[in-house]
């Protein structure tokens, strides 16, 4: 009996200590610190994720905490690298969210696998960089632009933005073309839904037929296929952002070609389905064609007219800026990973990022999510390759 009272308050010190030990049982915990990697990072948000080795996944808020770099210099959420490795201090809300106070970015080992960027010696075989994912496709949702990969006994989802490049051996491959059963490497890093948001995909050839090549007239252009008249067969081949044109020698591109102009294009050959890697336009002589290039022939001294007085020149025109350019169309794709979407406008498709526009209908605000397949839209903006950087979008 006399040591009842001290069984009694041992029970009730371990109940207070137990939530505050070291098990994370996803209560708060005032000074909370671990080490980790950092797996993605939202400055929008400010927030990173932090997965220690063996553990969960954390979420850090950074909004007030002292991040400091390699040395000690302070810096900011956009010098956090993904598969970085951290130290975080800071409080441990529920469903695992820490309130940072302070993280430490600390040295990272250079893999033998990656580049270090220094030199190579004579001899030296350059490191190969090791995909982030490898298996074989399982499914493909087109409409999500999701691959389900089988990884040994697991499956992981990949995302397929507008800017992911798909190769194999070399030569882009559209999306819809990816054979299920096929082996694939991805380059890329997670996002907040635990999928791999793909910037490099490869393919593996031995699920690529041989390269075509095909020679013919231009019978039919409908974006993103033409339709290739062989003799006496037809051909149809896909155009993909990543396909080439060439015309006289010279870069071009799908307005440069019209119905009848003879064509060479290499195609890969996926199940049928050509994908078009390169196309030399080979135009009709019959059809007469502007050269920009092409300086008129210099006029004789009775027809060339007398210089005018210095007063009446026009002034040279001293700003030499791109002007905006409204295109108007339908919506073929929508990638909402990127906020952008595949804008066809007669034979012309383009991919217009909306990222950082403002969206409108009827005169009211709206939102990315308010753009769907089908519907038609007019984008202005400014024109970056093959990309409409859109400052604004109206749906119609």
């Amino acid at each position: 009996m006399k040591y009842k009272g001290f069984w009694l308050l041992g029970l009730w010190l371990a109940a207070l200590w137990l939530p505050c030990g070291a098990q994370d049982d996803g209560k708060y915990k005032k000074n909370w610190s671990a080490s980790g990697e950092v797996t993605a990072v939202n400055a929008r948000l400010k927030t990173i994720d932090v997965r220690p080795e063996g553990g969960v996944r954390y979420i850090v808020e950074v909004d007030f905490a002292d991040i400091f770099l390699p040395g000690g210099r302070k810096g900011k959420i956009n010098d956090i690298p993904v598969r970085a490795r951290v130290k975080v201090f800071g409080r441990l809300m529920p469903n695992r969210i820490v309130e940072g106070d302070r993280i430490e970015i600390e040295e990272r080992e250079v893999s033998p696998d990656r580049d270090t960027g220094r030199p190579k010696e004579q001899g030296e075989e350059a490191p190969q960089e090791r995909p982030d994912l490898a298996g074989t496709v399982s499914s493909l949702d087109t409409k999500k632009r999701e691959i389900r990969l089988r990884t040994g006994q697991s499956v992981r989802t990949v995302a397929v933005g507008s800017r992911t490049r798909i190769q194999a051996d070399g030569l882009a491959v559209d999306f819809k073309q990816i054979p299920v059963g096929s082996r694939l490497e991805v380059y890329g890093k997670p996002d907040r839904r635990n999928r791999l948001m793909a910037d490099r995909i490869v393919v593996d050839a031995g699920k690529i037929q041989t390269v075509r090549t095909i020679r013919g007239e231009i019978a039919r252009m409908r974006s993103p296929e033409w339709l290739i008249q062989v003799d006496d067969r037809e051909e149809t081949v896909f155009l993909t952002d990543e396909t080439t044109l060439t015309l006289e020698g010279k870069k071009a591109s799908p307005e440069d070609a019209a119905i009848g102009d003879r064509v060479a294009v290499k195609a890969a050959d996926i199940k049928g389905k050509l994908t078009a890697q390169s196309i030399e336009i080979i135009p009709d002589p019959a059809r007469p064609r502007v050269n920009i290039e092409e300086k008129p022939a210099p006029a004789s001294d009775a027809d060339r007219e007398p210089p005018a007085p210095e007063k009446d020149k026009p002034e040279p025109d001293k700003k030499d800026t791109a002007k905006a350019e409204t295109m108007e169309g339908m919506v073929v794709e929508v990638f909402k990973d990127d906020q952008s979407f595949r804008l066809r406008s007669g034979n012309r498709a383009i991919i217009v990022d909306a990222s950082s526009t403002d969206i409108l209908s009827g005169g009211k605000d709206r939102e990315f999510s308010d753009i769907k397949e089908n519907a038609r839209v007019r984008a202005t903006g400014r024109m970056r390759g093959d990309i409409l950087e859109a400052t604004e979008v109206e749906i119609l």
